[in-house]
Order: structure tokens, then sequence, then C-alpha cells
């Protein structure tokens, strides 16, 4: 039986991989047979009864011809579903980096004044902006992704705008104006895309299922979820990892705020000019990308998924989570973008009270309405607080003031319960005072630097210093960069990260900025 080829001819007799199958060796029919050709096991049980047969059959080239026509089979079966499914592939792919080697410095100055060109927006916004865009394209050499949060008050303030630029010059991004939870995770699974999530107040209030898997989209090694899968329900783990940017009007659910760097946009004033985006400023946005792209092939084995770069200190635990990407990625570039970045960081993220939450905002209200006491009943407290009209305790209960089971039971949540003294019930200010300590720092240590510089949210500005054009080929930045040694003291031994220790270093750090971001206006 050696020494001729065997060949295989089959039709399909079934829609489940079923086939029927003949064996010619030469002009000799060696038999024909109907079976699962996609089932591993069946082709087994066909190559030994086949080989049983004909002893002289060479087995191995028999199982390697059935192997690759069940491959075929499954192939055009795919391609058969895929043409009749609904809408339209989805087709994500890095950006073709850019020929030549880049300064993430430039690329980063000349894609911030692309932003501000055609959307009303500050210095500290566009710079996480820039750093968001180029953390996209390296993205896998973290293991924390921030959201990048776009919201407004009302319509028309350059939301779908920004989304649209940032969309352009983001690595394998996926713009949406809606999405199901299922096909999120889903998505992020098969392709790993940049999310953009257009218009997301008008589907994600409500839907509990989609707030949790953006909950858990932040940390790479917590980002999973699991379904079970397939005619056996095998449980599978799906990735919710990634960049997502997520625009809408007003507020989204502080826990998915708290993991976002939040970018609020105001309507166009009549004095404040910018440009229409067309479709050239959008084809420049994505060379861009393909720049931030060429620059983190060229650097990636240098950036540190572990990397501590010193954080503000004003910046609580999870905030430095999500900053320290974009802070790693501002240090490699250099230049005043360190500086900016920190800037941008303690203005957008400084701690302070969560007034989302009523829980936070009764400890922050109750402790200072309650200085200079030392105990003070429920009562009391429900009619202090409730005296302010401009409050929400002023019509806490169904439109009236908070009642005093109220102020218990809030107080209760933080574990203050009332002690017995002279005949009445009461609390220990100094409790209240204790939590709310611990639960709302304080924001007067640690103030945002409002800059005197950019007295409008579009004054023009340079990242890059006073002098030279932005580009590939620009001279370096001659702004001032200072020293980590002269700005920042690691007083935790390093045990926990180097972090800026008090208020005089962040000062002295905005003070040394004044010089740039003077240059910054009117410097275009």
């Amino acid at each position: 039986m050696s020494g001729t080829e065997l060949q295989l001819r089959h039709r399909r007799v079934g829609n489940d991989g079923k086939v029927e199958l003949a064996v010619w060796q030469g002009d000799e029919a060696l038999t024909t047979d109907r079976f699962c050709l996609t089932s591993s096991r069946a082709r087994e049980a066909f190559v030994d009864k086949l080989c049983k047969e004909y002893p002289g059959i060479d087995r191995a080239e028999l199982e390697a011809k059935l192997t690759r026509l069940a491959a075929d089979l499954i192939a055009t079966e795919q391609a058969n579903q895929r043409q009749a499914l609904q809408g339209t592939a989805l087709d994500i792919a890095p950006p073709e980096p850019w020929p030549q080697p880049v300064r993430l410095a430039a690329v980063l100055s000349e894609f911030a004044d692309l932003l501000r060109t055609h959307v009303v927006m500050g210095i500290n916004e566009t710079v996480v902006c820039a750093l968001w865009t180029a953390f996209t394209h390296a993205v896998d050499s973290f293991d924390v992704a921030g959201y990048l949060i776009v919201q407004s008050a009302v319509k028309r303030c350059g939301k779908t705008t920004l989304s649209r630029i940032i969309a352009a010059a983001a690595c394998k991004a996926l713009y949406a104006a809606s999405v199901a939870p299922a096909a999120l995770f889903r998505t992020i699974e098969a392709t790993k895309p940049t999310f953009i999530l257009d218009e997301c107040d008008a589907y994600l209030a409500g839907n509990e299922e989609l707030r949790g898997l953006l909950n858990a989209g932040v940390t790479h090694d917590e980002a999973h979820v699991v379904r079970c899968v397939g005619d056996g329900h095998e449980p599978r783990k799906f990735s919710v990892f990634g960049p997502k940017l997520l625009a809408g009007i007003g507020r989204l659910p502080p826990t998915v705020e708290d993991r976002a760097f939040i970018v609020r946009l105001q309507r166009r004033a009549k004095d404040e000019h910018i440009k229409r985006l067309t479709r050239a400023a959008l084809a420049h946005a994505k060379e861009l990308g393909r720049q931030f792209y060429r620059w983190y092939l060229d650097n990636r084995g240098e950036i540190q998924a572990d990397a501590d770069p010193p954080i503000p200190e004003s910046l609580n635990d999870r905030q430095g989570d999500v900053w320290r990407p974009l802070l790693v990625l501002a240090d490699a570039a250099g230049g005043p973008w360190p500086e900016l970045a920190r800037r941008a960081a303690v203005a957008l993220s400084a701690e302070g009270v969560d007034t989302d939450e009523l829980p936070i905002r009764f400890l922050a209200d109750a402790a200072a309405a309650l200085q200079g006491y030392d105990e003070i009943s429920a009562a009391d407290l429900a009619e202090r607080l409730g005296a302010d009209v401009e409050s929400p305790w002023a019509t806490y209960a169904r439109g009236k003031p908070i009642s005093p089971e109220q102020v218990g039971r809030l107080l209760g949540r933080f574990g203050i319960k009332p002690t017995k003294r002279h005949g009445r019930r009461t609390y220990e200010v100094g409790e209240i005072a204790a939590a709310c300590e611990r639960y709302c720092p304080k924001t007067g240590e640690v103030t945002a630097p409002t800059a005197p510089d950019d007295p409008s949210p579009n004054a023009a500005m340079t990242y890059e210093g006073a002098v030279g054009a932005v580009g590939g080929s620009k001279a370096e930045a001659t702004a001032p960069h200072l020293s980590p040694n002269a700005a920042m003291s690691y007083g935790d031994g390093g045990s926990r990260g180097s972090k800026w220790q008090g208020v005089r270093q962040e000062k002295r750090l905005f003070d040394g900025l004044d010089g740039l971001a003077s240059a910054m206006e009117g410097a275009k």
C-alpha cells in the first residue's frame, strides 16, 4: 500500500462538522465513511479502523491530512457565520509606528496644542489628556489603567470633540455610543482596545452590571469576570482591564469617578476662540498617535510596571495608584512635564471631602458644627444641621430637616455610639472629630494651585518652554526642572514609595513653575 499518496475526497452532510469522506490511493477507493470531521475522537477512530484494515497505510500521513482538512472546514464554517452576522466586524489594530525616533516631550506638547486649538480647556486638563493618550500606547507595561472621564454640566461643551481627537491618537481606539456588559468584556478579551464611550450618561445610570465591570477594570490582576460558555457551560475568565474614556453630561457614580482622571469642560465664552474640528486635524492626531506608539516601542524595555515615581502627598492611595503610570511617562518625557503632571495631579485629584457620599458629608458638617463642644445629643446635632438651609440636612427627611434618629443611624455607621450622662444620651464630640479626620482629610493644608498665568482656559501656551518649534527636531526645553532632591524628601524611608512630604515642598515646586507657566502664556 505504500508508495502512492493518499487522497481524501469529502462532502458536507450537515452543519455540525459531519462529512462523507472517501479515501483513495491511486486509482483504488479504500473506504467511504460518515463522521464528524471536527471531532478529534472521531478522526482517531476513523484512522484506527482504516489502518487496521489496510496495515500498509502511513498513519502519520493520514492523521496530518485529516487534521488539515478539519481546520479548513472549521475556517470555512467560521467565515460563513461571520458573513451571516449583523453589523460590521471589528478591525482593531495598533497604529503603524512613525518611521523616525521621536522625543516624547515634543509629541506631548504638539498634542496638547492640538487639543487646546479645538476644545476650551485649562492647562491641567490638557496635561492629563495628553499623558493619558500617550498611556494608551504603553498600557501593556503597567498594572493599573485609570479611566479618563470627560464631563460637563450641559451639552455643547466639547465632550465629543475632545473624545474624537483622543480616539484618533489613542492606541487601538474603539469609539462607541453605547455598550452592553457582555459586549464590553468579550471585546476587551478579544482585542484589548482603548474604549471611547461617549454619551455614557444615557446608558450607565441604573446599569449596575456595567458599573460593576467598570469598577473592576482598573487593576490588571483583579480585572476579570467569570462566565459560563459553550454547550458544556464551561467557566471561563474574561479580562475587563484596559484604558477607557467615559464622556457624558453630569456626574458618574462615585465608585467609577474614584478610579479616574476627571476633566470637566465648560461651554465656550464669547471671548474664547477655538477652531472647528476638521478631517485634517483628526489626521494630525493620528500622526501623533503613530509617534506615541513609536516612542513606546523604542522605550518599552525601560518602563517598569512597578516603577515608584515621587507622588504628591495630597493624593490618597487610589489616586496615587491611577496617577503613577502617567507620572512615569511624564518623568520619561522630561523637560517641564514632570512638574506639569504633578501640578495637574494635585489640582484635579487633591483629596477632599467627597460630597457625593452623604455619610462623609455628614461627618464633615457635624464636625464643623460642633467646634467648641465636648458632647452633644442627637436632637441638638439634628437641630444644628437642619438649620443650614443650603445643606442637604435641611430637607433630608423627605423635605423636612434631618431627625435625631437619622443622626444616630449615620453616626452609628462609623461606630460612634452615645453614652448616658446626667440623665441624657450624648455623643462625644472627640469621637466625631476623630472619625472626621479619618474619613474627611482636611483640604486646607494642601490647596490645588490656581494658575494666575492662565486666566482663561484657552490662554495660549507652549509646553516645551518659551522658544522652539514643536516637533521631533525641537531643541531641548530650557524651562526650569527641579531636581527630586531639591523639592522632595523621602520621610518614609522608601517603604511605601517616595512621596512628597508636606506643603512647603509642593508649594516650592509650584512657585518654581510660575516662570514656566508665564512663558506658556502668549508664547505660541
